[in-house]
């Protein structure tokens, strides 16, 4: 029993609001948590409005005080997000022994549509048989799909070049690993080691969730995500997991 659904879901539901009527129990979850984000953000929105007006009165004393506060809700949205991790790995009631190498497959698919809309190429490189890991597929889905948005989302900001997704999976005992590579804007070397962090984003109106939650659920099924820098453009994301027995 591989514990795979019928059909991947998706990867418009990684964008999708939360809080509509879902029977799965771990969707419930994830949107309970989103909504107790969204508080923060909110707040962290506001006091930013705050610091730019005392910047534009030039009273930088009230101004900071206002920065202070988005540092001290950051820090508590960072705690919140990282709950998720913790979340998944206490409740393994829907683990089961996936087949990445389908998953990953799935999700490849389901993007090629919007790729070919964006100009875009692809290039795919999967073990030639299955890949088995023990965990939640839905939370892994996710967490795969946010990286590949990310990985478009950073093309569609880099107008004028070649945009290439680079995705390979393959196994690497005693572990698998997945990487997604992007010809995008890229990480700057000074805000890479930022790139996780809750609320953290260079894009206009980006939340700075998905990769966060990536993170999360990587950990939670005791793997690793990293980024690094591609060449000549763009980013490398690498997530690794535990093979199964």
């Amino acid at each position: 029993m591989s514990g795979r659904p019928d059909a991947p879901e998706p990867l418009r539901t990684a964008k999708a609001a939360p809080g509509s009527n879902d029977p799965d129990p771990g969707r419930s979850d994830m949107s309970h948590v989103l909504h107790d984000i969204r508080q923060p953000l909110s707040a962290i929105r506001t006091n930013a409005e705050v610091a730019l007006r005392w910047l534009a009165e030039n009273d930088p004393a009230r101004a900071g005080e206002a920065i202070d506060r988005i540092l001290h809700i950051e820090r508590r949205v960072n705690a919140l997000v990282a709950s998720l991790g913790e979340r998944a790995l206490v409740s393994r009631d829907r683990w089961a022994r996936l087949d990445m190498t389908g998953l990953v497959g799935g999700l490849v698919s389901l993007l090629e549509h919007d790729l070919r809309l964006d100009r875009m190429t692809i290039e795919v490189k999967l073990a030639e048989g299955p890949v088995w890991v023990l965990g939640d597929y839905l939370l892994l889905e996710r967490a795969i799909t946010n990286l590949l948005v990310n990985g478009v989302e950073a093309m569609r900001l880099a107008p004028g070049r070649e945009h290439r997704l680079r995705i390979a999976a393959r196994a690497r005992v005693p572990d698998m690993l997945i990487e997604i590579g992007d010809t995008g804007v890229g990480l700057d070397p000074s805000i890479r080691h930022r790139v996780f962090d809750a609320a953290f984003t260079t894009k206009a109106g980006g939340t700075g969730l998905g990769l966060t939650s990536a993170l999360a659920v990587t950990k939670a099924h005791g793997g690793r995500l990293w980024a690094s820098a591609n060449r000549p453009h763009g980013s490398i994301f690498r997530l690794s997991l535990p093979l199964s027995d």
